[in-house]
């Protein structure tokens, strides 16, 4: 958490409520979370933002003057917009003031697993960790989805977390994707038919899309949150993420809880069988 649904619909409200502004101050409260570019934060005052876009689970505020903000939410992290008076939370990192605006912008983030990288746009095309980057989990065709995944002999579920692979991916939305494709979660996937990763496919852009309409999921005590504060609602649509021992809403099987590639993984051993060899 957050994966691409989160990190998309962060991106909306950021995008809705900031492109344009002018930035007039920048705080840097913990400055290990920024692992490169840190001399390049004094050149923020004055330059508005151009763009808000998403890579992977990535997000890449673009300021004028080429500098651009990359920035990876990591377990816990989150931009919040707070009113200028208001109180910082407790472990907020980075504060964005703007001029003519009534709020600032916040990245928090408890765990501190996630990171900034501040770069110009020349930097950009050289950062490691958006190079290293598979194609998007939305944008995926059926061409190239069947030619990368029958090129691996890898169970199916890890691969769709390794972000070398398909960026965005993360364990939710992996899970639901392998229920509604009826796919079980170790199958190999050389093994797969033709039929099977046309399902596979179709279910991750039809999980993705329900999710960011729906704005993300809010799980547990490290609760996402979109800009403005608000929880997402996917959690109350999810059909076998963190249901163990309740029952599939389609066979009314129970659902099981196992370690794939050391994460917990959901599935319906019914609608979701073993691989038959």
């Amino acid at each position: 958490m957050p994966e691409s649904p989160e990190v998309e619909t962060i991106r909306r409200g950021l995008e809705r409520a900031v492109l344009g502004l002018k930035i007039s101050k920048t705080e840097v409260l913990f400055p290990a979370m920024i692992k490169s570019g840190l001399n390049l934060i004094r050149r923020f005052p004055r330059k508005r933002i151009t763009s808000v876009e998403r890579v992977g689970k990535h997000l890449v505020i673009k300021l004028e003057g080429k500098l651009c903000l990359v920035i990876h939410l990591g377990m816990s992290g989150k931009m919040l917009l707070l009113p200028k008076s208001s109180p910082l939370p407790k472990h907020t990192h980075l504060v964005i003031h703007f001029r003519e605006f009534a709020e600032k912008l916040c990245h928090n983030d408890p765990r501190r697993f996630g990171y900034v990288h501040i770069v110009t746009s020349d930097g950009l095309r050289d950062l490691n960790c958006l190079l290293k980057l598979g194609p998007d989990a939305t944008q995926l065709t059926k061409k190239m989805f069947d030619r990368m995944v029958k090129a691996r002999h890898r169970m199916i579920k890890p691969l769709l977390l390794d972000q070398s692979f398909i960026a965005g991916l993360g364990n939710i939305y992996s899970d639901e994707s392998l229920y509604k494709a009826k796919i079980h979660p170790r199958r190999l996937s050389h093994t797969l038919r033709s039929s099977q990763l046309d399902s596979l496919r179709l279910a991750i852009r039809t999980t993705l899309r329900q999710a960011i309409v729906a704005g993300g999921s809010s799980l547990n005590d490290e609760t996402y949150l979109n800009v403005d504060g608000e929880l997402g609602r996917f959690q109350l649509q999810l059909r076998v993420y963190g249901r163990e021992g309740e029952r599939c809403f389609h066979c009314g099987r129970k659902i099981r809880k196992i370690i794939v590639g050391s994460r917990s993984t959901y599935f319906c051993p019914r609608c979701q069988p073993v691989q038959k060899r």
